[in-house]
């Protein structure tokens, strides 16, 4: 089976486009064949305000050279914030699904570690962090009406654990854990957390 619609993966904080790559692969040995990586500021260190904007651009592109009226977004890690601001602000009618993969949307305290080397240059390390505004104006908006939305998260990682990846109103699902020493880095490497991924973007509607 194909998806119906373009799926648009976004990437992790401090990763370049490219890391993306080995996750699309693995969604598209399952099945979702129309992945598109998203064309975000370099690194990801810029606010989520400016990320989610970067969205914005790359979904209007997709939907103007596919005609679809609507994609599905898979947002890993900070990318998944930064997707959830996006359709906070707008974006949900332009959304079917949404998978975040290992996004701490109550904030991560592991972000206090990048404050002293890139605190005076990225906003998005401040923002990501479970006492900032933003996390807070995240909660509080909540999952917009019309999309559905799946949080995945694997046990042991110490970027996003567990109970930071829940967000009310969004399916929530464990992947299996990973003998990587590196389980946030493995989010986009991660078998089980594509064969989730596939399986959320791949369910017939209804």
């Amino acid at each position: 089976a194909v998806t119906g619609v373009q799926t648009c993966a976004l990437p992790i904080f401090l990763a370049p486009r490219l890391s993306m790559h080995p996750l699309r692969w693995r969604l598209g040995s399952r099945g979702v064949q129309r992945v598109r990586i998203a064309h975000m500021p370099p690194l990801g260190i810029q606010s989520v305000d400016r990320l989610a904007e970067a969205i914005d651009r790359s979904v209007d592109q997709i939907l103007a050279e596919t005609g679809d009226a609507q994609v599905d977004l898979v947002g890993v890690s900070q990318g998944g914030l930064a997707a959830l601001r996006w359709l906070q602000s707008g974006g949900a009618s332009r959304t079917r699904r949404f998978v975040a993969l290992g996004t701490p949307f109550a904030g991560t305290w592991f972000a206090a570690l990048g404050v002293p080397l890139l605190g005076a240059v990225s906003r998005g390390v401040w923002q990501s962090l479970p006492n900032s505004p933003l996390i807070a104006e995240l909660a509080a908006a909540g999952v917009p009406a019309g999309v559905q939305v799946t949080s995945v998260a694997i046990p042991g990682d110490p970027v996003a654990p567990l109970a930071s990846c829940r967000l009310a109103g969004a399916d929530f699902i464990t992947a299996p854990s990973t003998r990587s020493p590196l389980r946030h880095q493995a989010l986009i490497l991660s078998s089980g957390c594509a064969d989730i991924a596939a399986g959320v973007l791949l369910k017939p509607p209804g």
